[in-house]
């Protein structure tokens, strides 16, 4: 086969310059903040937020630390609002203040407490329909 005069010499090691390091994505944010109390009677206790498969249920009337990617859940549930027919404006569906910023072990510790409450409060009403079936 018939060399080409312009082709390159693929023998000989060439300086290939390396791609810059990969830059971190920053580090999460958590952040303290009041869950407003229910608006009436109808309402659950507490709002459910998802991300990603990752669940958080929050009391609502209460100040818990959550990460922001779930604030942002909350930022965008929302319900429209309508007078005649017409969209006027929206109005948020898990209404929260912030009241300061937090770490992610104060998260961490607060979330495995709320774990180990629901687990016991699940499994007080699982007695209490177990008896309520046997009497």
């Amino acid at each position: 086969m018939p060399e080409e005069k312009n082709a390159p010499d693929l023998s000989k090691k060439t300086d290939v310059k390396e791609s810059s390091p990969k830059k971190k994505a920053p580090a999460e944010k958590y952040w303290e903040v009041y869950f407003l109390d229910k608006r009436d009677e109808n309402e659950l206790d507490y709002h459910y937020l998802a991300v990603n498969g990752e669940a958080l249920q929050v009391t609502k009337g209460a100040t818990v630390i959550i990460p922001e990617r779930f604030l942002v859940v909350a930022d965008n549930a929302t319900i429209k609002k309508y007078k005649k027919g017409r969209a006027v404006g929206e109005i948020s569906r898990c209404p929260y203040r912030k009241i300061r910023e937090a770490k992610k072990t104060e998260y961490l510790k607060m979330k495995r407490e709320g774990t180990k409450k629901h687990k016991q409060e699940a499994e007080e009403q699982t007695r209490a329909a177990e008896k309520q079936i046997e009497d």
